[in-house]
């Protein structure tokens, strides 16, 4: 009985043990969902705090930098202002470059009245300029030279320019006794108003007399330094060649062919560039270079703009300062600090550079176009007669046709024979006509035939003569399979001698198109250069 009880008992403990543990295995798994769940939310939270730690990034640095900005705006406005404070002072320099923009407008006051306390040279520069305006050449003349012994540079470079611009036609009195001073020669590198002075001397309009002078001068001094004022390969332009057909075969040694289209292209170009530039046409029949209108380029009232801008030796950097930071303000802070204005005396190019443009702009006027040209007329003389000489220069060199791996002389008469023969023999011997290896098995095979026959014959065997029919058959097709071998091999070897003797032939004939297109060439070359000679003529 107690035995029953315990068995009982142990039933209870198992069946809450069992309960137990189902229970803790629930738990477990909800447990686990949980944690996973938390892992998930985790990550959402980290990926959203990164997002924000991005955005809040970017938005921090876009508001320092719009800070920055503002801030250096701010900074470049009191700047500005304590400029404009100081500035304030140099009223009478200010006032003198005021009149002196008003009289070149076309706005002139009857009466002008400016303080020269300060010495600005501008001041009796814009008393000649009001003279002037009133056709009195001889106050100009007197005020301009006043203005010369305070800065003799900007008063001369003043004089010439505003002359030019508000009356040229009394340019070449006003100017014309500067000029060599101011302008000497054309220098290797040209600043921005000794270009201006360039242009109006090219344009005539300082005078014939100016324009001869400086040109004379110029090529004085080129004698001496030895040297060209632009190389002679600056005129050797990149023509386009004809268009050639194709060559069928593989044809080399063709090049001094093709050097010599190009050269006649390169003239034909030359041609063309010379006669677009200086009417090669109007040349012919003698008429003269049409007169250039006095009405100066727009580079020298940029020029004469920028002179005027610059201010006096004490206000220039305060000007300087204060459109930098007019720059700064007005790009909201961007503007470099370290930006400069162009000013009237920085290099603006080489004479090489501006003599090649000036000789071949055909909008330029012609005064200018022939004044650029005569620096640089032998030299493109040169040119054209080295380019036809090499379009006429005769072809001595040798076409090679590369053909099957044999290469044969080709000649505008035909192939070298000697080299076509060695090339079909050495493809002949890629076929050779000799006995087949079947031969052997042949003779072997017939021999046995007769042995089985005989033996067939001798014992009255069924089987040996039977043998012996087979090998005489095999034998027979055996011979007639190396027969046919010999006709193949033979016909492959004419076949490919064939091929060669028809590329030899398409070769012969490329290089006589090639041939008779450069004579073309040649002889369009020889017209070219006499037409370029007539228009050097003028020069």
């Amino acid at each position: 009985m107690s035995s029953d009880r315990g068995s009982g008992s142990d039933g209870v403990v198992d069946f809450f043990i069992g309960d137990w543990n189902v229970t803790d295995r629930r738990q477990n798994r909800r447990i686990r969902e949980l944690e996973e769940g938390l892992d998930q939310a985790n990550q959402r939270v980290y990926h959203e705090r990164s997002r924000l730690r991005s955005e809040l990034s970017q938005v921090r640095g876009s508001l320092e930098a719009r800070l920055d900005a503002i801030s250096a705006s701010f900074d470049a406005f009191v700047e500005l202002s304590d400029l404009r404070a100081v500035l304030a002072m140099f009223t009478d320099t200010a006032l003198a470059r005021h009149r002196t923009r008003q009289i070149l407008s076309g706005d002139r006051p009857d009466e002008l009245h400016l303080d020269d306390d300060s010495g600005y040279w501008l001041v009796p520069a814009a008393y000649g300029l009001h003279a002037l305006t009133r056709g009195d050449v001889g106050t100009a003349q007197a005020r301009f030279a006043e203005a010369a012994e305070r800065d003799q540079l900007r008063a001369q470079v003043f004089a010439a320019l505003a002359t030019a611009v508000i009356a040229p036609e009394h340019t070449p009195a006003i100017a014309g006794h500067m000029l060599p001073n101011l302008l000497p020669e054309l220098p290797n590198q040209v600043k921005r108003w000794q270009r201006a002075l360039w242009l109006l001397t090219a344009d005539g309009v300082l005078g014939e007399g100016a324009r001869e002078e400086l040109r004379l001068r110029t090529q004085s001094a080129l004698r001496e330094r030895g040297r060209p004022p632009v190389h002679a390969d600056a005129w050797q332009t990149a023509g386009s060649p004809p268009r050639l057909e194709r060559s069928p075969v593989s044809l080399s040694g063709t090049g001094e062919i093709r050097d010599r289209l190009v050269a006649a292209a390169q003239l034909r170009a030359l041609r063309e560039r010379l006669e677009q530039a200086f009417d090669s046409a109007a040349a012919e029949v003698g008429e003269d270079v049409p007169d250039t209108p006095l009405s100066p380029t727009p580079l020298v009232a940029e020029t004469l703009r920028m002179l005027i801008d610059e201010g006096s030796p004490e206000e220039a950097p305060l000007l300087e300062r204060a459109l930098q930071l007019r720059g700064v303000i007005e790009s909201s802070g961007s503007a470099s600090a370290e930006t400069r204005r162009p000013t009237w005396n920085a290099e603006v190019g080489s004479s090489a550079q501006f003599l090649l443009s000036d000789a071949t702009d055909s909008t330029a006027p012609m005064a200018r176009r022939t004044f650029a040209f005569s620096f640089q007329s032998t030299h493109a003389l040169s040119v054209a007669e080295s380019l036809a000489q090499q379009a006429q220069q005769p072809w001595t060199g040798q076409a090679v046709l590369t053909e099957q791996g044999q290469r044969v002389p080709v000649t505008p008469d035909g192939p070298v024979r000697d080299a076509l023969l060695d090339a079909e023999a050495a493809i002949a011997a890629r076929y050779p006509a000799r006995g087949s290896e079947r031969r052997p098995a042949v003779f072997a095979g017939a021999a046995i035939g007769v042995l089985l026959l005989a033996v067939g014959a001798t014992a009255a065997s069924l089987l040996a003569v039977l043998g012996g029919v087979a090998a005489f058959c095999w034998s027979g097709w055996a011979l007639l399979q190396d027969s046919d071998d010999h006709r193949n091999t033979a016909a492959a070897a004419e076949q490919h001698q064939e091929r060669m003797r028809t590329a030899t032939d398409k070769a012969t004939r490329h290089l006589r198109y090639l041939l008779d297109e450069a004579d073309a060439a040649g002889a369009r070359a020889a017209q070219d250069l006499e037409a370029i000679r007539r228009l050097l003529d003028r020069f």
